[in-house]
């Protein structure tokens, strides 16, 4: 008869194998931990002991036992948490809106943005029970593993066909494997692992497990061990409300994307913002990036006193506090397509004051914004639309990520940053300095709370820290710190520098700096208008006013490939329509499909606002019919298809309009 021991070793051993096929970054860290305990370097905290018929794992150090009791049983109790429940140990996939025509007509920002959503979730309210009882569970967290023996009985109950296994310690993972099957597992599910993951790593793994199925993603239900850290659930919380689409709604990105067809080929500098902004103008010179962050005012007398010292690319928001003080700035940063924003240049004399400055706005800055400046002055860059063939592209999701990124690319050997903070006042809770138009106070008591409704503003969550080991942030700022995680690899270079001057949150390659360990005495004053003028001309050594023919052409294939799109809606809309659910929802993940799949430099634009707005639309309508109960399949069924083929060809139209009017008169 095998022993308990032999058991444990085959299991081990299969474990290993399936891991070293399917998840080489985990195998690596676990035989990276194997080194480290031969040679000496890691002294184990842990011991595997059997006791009276179950595993346990033991602290070495302090005696304590991580079950402190019969693991099977324990594990049996953790099962029983597991039900089908909408509204218990759930989190949503992403906030859902239920404004009036009222408050929409009334309001701006993010109501207007989803008013395009609004009859299907109207509908969903109406005629969903949000507390109701899923059919079905086809993706599960585990948070926390410990040796993993709960997991196969809740697989067991739940027979879902994906899992997110989350455990920070390395050492109590490995033990896992000798006790649970995870290559049995994999057999049913698709298995995604984040295993002793720092923050960014971790984001890195919950993404893609939220990303790859999204259309499951209205509830995602989850089990927290017991004992194990609370903190993880923020965490995934963050990583669910840091989805661009959740605070940049698809038809922010369809305005983005037409928006540059008002004022290209109308005389407008279109910049090309790629690696290679050589120049002798900015090698040698510092540069100061100002954010509407909270650190931006505390230092404002530091700013006043060294503002000739350094080249200075301001964002819009700042220029109210440096108007009085005749602080102007090299470049002005802007790109908030909301009418709004506008309001950060009210009660400035914008002509005089900025007469000299580069402006550097977004593609979808508002008519509002541009008229303040002579056209000669500004200098357009594309976001994701590559209108023009060889022309990089920047998409940032705040202007002052996007003015570090122009920073190195401007090839500058030292870049400073004030008033990018990218979290809130630790002690107040403000979101900005007190002059933007959107400063928020956020309520400091209520940061711990793991609440189950998602708000990208007001839910707070820790991360770490520029000077200190922990501030707290907000979904939106920590979309920023994701977003420069990846890019600042990208584009930096070995001999450029950037310095974190803030209190807020540590940025990736960016060296911690108090402003008080500047020596500024040692910098030389800079011609400010010498150092205007050739900034200008470098902007305008890469920068076209027209179309290329063949960029004409490439508009010409968009259109198509959009009436291609319109097409298959059609199609669609005119095939019959399932009268259960099932078969439903099977066709129209199939007409969703291959409008995904429709991918090259003509198409990604169109596909990505659909993505966007599948994100928002298709889990609504799976989660709909996922519920036990619910009666009168068939008419649910045609009420939710309108509504969804209705906002798809509103789409397709609004995009087709506009590149046909384009096109006819502008080329």
């Amino acid at each position: 008869m095998e022993s308990i021991e032999d058991k444990a070793l085959e299991t081990y051993s299969k474990n290993l194998e399936y891991f070293s096929k399917n998840h080489k970054e985990l195998m690596n860290l676990l035989t990276t931990l194997d080194i480290a305990m031969s040679k000496g370097d890691y002294e184990p905290r842990y011991d595997l002991e059997y006791l009276d018929g179950y595993f346990d794992v033991k602290d070495i150090k302090t005696g304590a036992y991580v079950y402190n009791g019969d693991s099977i049983k324990i594990s049996k109790e953790i099962s029983k948490l597991v039900d089908f429940k909408k509204n218990k140990r759930t989190f949503e996939g992403f906030p859902i809106y239920n404004f009036t025509d009222e408050q929409v007509e009334k309001a701006g920002g993010i109501t207007k943005l989803v008013a395009g959503v609004l009859p299907m979730t109207r509908y969903y309210f109406e005629h969903s029970d949000q507390k109701g009882t899923m059919k079905e569970i086809n993706k599960f967290i585990f948070v926390g593993v410990r040796l993993g023996l709960h997991i196969p009985i809740i697989h067991e109950k739940i027979k879902s066909s994906e899992y997110l296994i989350i455990e920070d310690d390395l050492e109590v993972f490995k033990l896992s494997l000798f006790t649970t099957k995870y290559y049995e597992l994999a057999k049913d599910a698709r298995l995604y692992f984040s295993v002793a993951d720092d923050e960014n790593l971790f984001l890195k793994t919950t993404r893609l497990y939220v990303r790859d199925t999204f259309y499951e993603n209205r509830y995602l239900k989850y089990v927290l061990f017991p004992t194990y850290p609370t903190n993880k659930l923020k965490q995934i919380q963050n990583s669910i409300m840091t989805q661009s689409f959740i605070f940049f709604p698809y038809k922010v990105s369809l305005d983005k994307f037409l928006r540059p067809l008002e004022y290209i080929n109308d005389g407008y500098n279109i910049v090309n913002l790629s690696k290679n902004l050589l120049n002798d103008i900015t090698k040698d010179k510092p540069v100061l990036v100002l954010g509407a962050g909270p650190s931006f005012k505390e230092k404002i007398d530091w700013i006043k006193e060294n503002h000739t010292k350094y080249l200075i690319i301001a964002a819009s928001a700042v220029l109210k506090t440096l108007y009085p003080l005749n602080i102007k700035p090299d470049i002005v940063t802007h790109m908030d397509g909301q009418e709004l924003s506008s309001e950060h240049f009210s009660g400035l004399d914008v002509k005089e004051y900025l007469k000299d400055t580069t402006i550097i706005l977004g593609s979808h800055v508002s008519q509002a914004v541009r008229t303040k400046f002579e056209k000669s002055q500004i200098f357009y860059y594309e976001e994701g639309t590559y209108y023009f063939k060889d022309f990089s592209s920047i998409a940032m999701p705040c202007v002052g990520s996007f003015s570090l990124i122009l920073s190195l690319l401007l090839q500058s050997s030292e870049t400073y940053l004030l008033g990018l903070d990218f979290a809130i006042d630790q002690k107040t809770g403000a979101s900005h300095s007190s002059d933007h138009v959107q400063s928020t106070l956020l309520d400091m008591s209520e940061k711990e709370k793991v609440k189950n409704s998602m708000d990208y503003i007001t839910n707070l969550f820790p991360v770490q820290g520029n000077f200190a080991d922990e501030v707290y942030t907000n979904g939106l700022w920590h979309a920023s710190v994701q977003v420069l995680y990846q890019t600042i690899p990208l584009i930096k270079n070995e001999n450029q520098k950037i310095y974190n001057l803030n209190q807020g949150a540590k940025i990736n390659q960016c060296v911690p700096k108090r402003i008080e360990e500047i020596d500024t005495s040692k910098l030389p004053q800079i011609n400010k208008l010498e150092l205007r003028d050739s900034l200008k001309e470098l902007f305008l050594r890469h920068s076209k006013q027209q179309l290329p023919l063949e960029d004409v052409h490439s508009l010409k294939k968009r259109l198509a490939n959009a009436k291609e799109i319109k097409k298959l809606i059609k199609e669609y809309a005119n095939a019959p329509t399932g009268s259960h659910a099932n078969k439903y929802v099977y066709d129209m993940l199939g007409m969703v499909s291959p409008i995904l799949k429709n991918r090259g430099r003509e198409a990604n634009n169109l596909t990505q606002v659909f993505f966007e707005y599948f994100q928002l639309s298709i889990p609504i309508i799976i989660d709909f019919f996922n519920t036990k109960g619910l009666k009168n399949e068939k008419r649910h069924i045609k009420k939710l298809d309108k509504m969804l083929i209705d906002e798809m060809n509103s789409i397709c139209d609004t995009y087709i309009e506009n590149f046909e009017e384009f096109i006819k008169t502008r080329c």
